[in-house]
């Protein structure tokens, strides 16, 4: 397991981060709040 960097959307984005991976967090035009990660895929 990753170590945590903090708690919440920073920590969340430092592991994903770490991973390799990208981020995004923010509210959605038609309202309400999405948080969106994006990882690499593994080997298979």
């Amino acid at each position: 397991m990753l170590p945590s960097g903090g708690f919440g959307l920073t920590g969340l984005a430092e592991r994903v981060g770490a991973l390799g991976g990208r981020l995004h967090a923010g509210p959605r035009p038609e309202g309400g709040w999405e948080v969106v990660a994006v990882l690499p895929g593994g080997e298979r």
